[in-house]
């Protein structure tokens, strides 16, 4: 913001994100100072009442959700921006905000999080809400039917398609995703980044994208981003090239690859069979599927670890590649080099090497699956999960790191 400017007091990042959240709506304020948020195309009237989310990237890479309800006529929209991920939980409030400003008898409101819960409050009215959020309730997997993002993707896409686009997400490919319906829509892009699970999507990802943006589907980088359907027609008649899309609305997938069979046919046999069984479609058990395919691909890089006294634990890919049986050999031979698995182990390392314990659903999964054998298992499984709110101290992490070579934990 320029000095003088009425936005001078604000950092330059939040005047970034704003000026992004401009290019998808239009926000002016009315006769009594409120802003009115607009949205910027077309949407047909049998979308009364339905949520979506926008991404916005900052140059830290760091994502910041926008939380959106369209109210009557279709041509405004409630919008919370957050950097936290809690879908339900905005989408709630938006419900809630939404009929106060029906009635009229809110016109804004202020969000304070604090470390349990949310806390809104309501200004020119008497109101006050506290959403009450266990911590420990954003840690587990998403589940059917409380997950609405998940919940949309397993109705709307089939077994096949699924796992059409969970392979070629682990290929990084460029992928446009198209629906006629923005809740639909945006659900499916989230749902499906989310099934790669402990890694994370690491390029470009718009989960709705505007039409003035629409150059974006020519990148020569691999991007996952949702389109839509009104536009598929201006997408197509453009330069693409090697992209993947897939029609939620007809369940159908182009794709020019043949992705799925260059993952070990016994990891995608299992996950197929696990999301066919009627006992998958409700609870974790189609998230739990994905979790064990990734277990399988990628749980072994625990015997990958190194350790040379007075230096840094290390990733050694040659031994990931080396010990690993024929069949999945040629994709783990591509898959170091992909960026969401560069990110991931670098992710592992740090907590590794600054001696905190870590422990998540991944680590538990490759424990249990027995996806990581050998000697040092006990041993590693001590050191990334120590008890609760426990922080191991650099001796300790130094006596451990001793252990580890005297178990010849580091093969060097």
């Amino acid at each position: 913001p320029e000095e003088g400017d009425e936005t001078s007091n604000i950092s330059s990042k939040e005047w970034y994100l704003q000026q992004a959240a401009r290019q998808y709506y239009t926000i002016s304020l009315d006769d009594g100072g409120n802003e009115t948020v607009g949205l910027n195309w077309k949407v047909s009237q049998g979308q009364v009442g339905q949520h979506f989310t926008f991404v916005l990237t900052d140059i830290e890479s760091k994502q910041r959700f926008g939380f959106c309800r369209l109210t009557s006529g279709c041509k405004v929209c409630l919008c919370i921006l957050s950097y936290l991920p809690w879908f339900e939980v905005y989408y709630k409030l938006l419900n809630t905000l939404g009929d106060l400003l029906m009635k009229e008898q809110v016109k804004s409101f202020t969000i304070f999080y604090k470390k349990q819960y949310v806390s809104i409050f309501l200004l020119t009215s008497l109101l006050y809400l506290t959403i009450i959020q266990q911590s420990d309730c954003f840690c587990g997997l998403p589940t059917i039917p409380e997950s609405r993002n998940l919940t949309e993707y397993f109705v709307a896409v089939d077994v096949n398609n699924m796992l059409q686009l969970y392979a070629s997400m682990l290929h990084e490919r460029r992928i446009i995703v198209t629906s006629s319906k923005l809740s639909t829509l945006t659900a499916c892009v989230h749902a499906s980044a989310a099934m790669l699970y402990p890694m994370f999507w690491q390029h470009i990802y718009i989960p709705v994208l505007p039409p003035h943006l629409l150059d974006y589907c020519c990148a020569p980088m691999p991007y996952v981003v949702g389109v839509h359907l009104s536009l598929m027609d201006k997408v197509k008649n453009k330069a693409l090239e090697d992209v993947i899309i897939l029609n939620v609305d007809t369940n159908t997938l182009e794709t020019p690859f043949d992705d799925l069979h260059s993952l070990p046919n016994e990891v995608i046999s299992s996950l197929k069979n696990k999301l066919k069984k009627q006992s998958t479609a409700t609870g974790d058990g189609v998230a739990r599927a994905f979790l064990k395919a990734q277990a399988a691909l990628f749980g072994s890089y625990r015997d990958s670890l190194r350790y040379k006294p007075g230096e840094p634990i290390t990733f050694c890919e040659e031994s990931y590649i080396a010990h690993r049986s024929n069949t999945i050999k040629h994709f783990l031979q591509n898959a170091v080099q992909l960026q969401l698995f560069k990110q991931f182990i670098d992710g592992r390392l740090e907590k590794l090497n600054t001696g905190r314990g870590f422990s998540d659903l991944f680590e538990e999964e490759i424990t249990a699956g027995g996806y990581s054998g050998g000697e040092n298992t006990a041993l590693y499984n001590a050191f990334v999960t120590p008890p609760l709110s426990y922080c191991w101290s650099v001796e300790e992490t130094q006596l451990l790191r001793f252990a580890f070579t005297k178990l010849n934990w580091s093969k060097s």
